[in-house]
């Protein structure tokens, strides 16, 4: 029940609303895990996936 209150409504929403105006911020939360702390993600870059069709 914490973490759906932290990760989906009081903690996270509300930091990314005050967060959104600050320089950068938008490539910080693309890049990063919302909740976890897992590697960073790679760009996306738009092109072909490999393996896909």
């Amino acid at each position: 029940m914490m973490i759906w209150l932290l990760a989906g409504k009081s903690g996270k929403p509300l930091t990314e609303k005050a967060m959104s105006a600050r320089p950068g911020y938008k490539e910080y939360v693309e890049s990063t895990s919302g909740f976890l702390p897992l590697p960073p993600r790679r760009p996306r870059t738009g092109g072909h996936q490999p393996g896909g069709r």
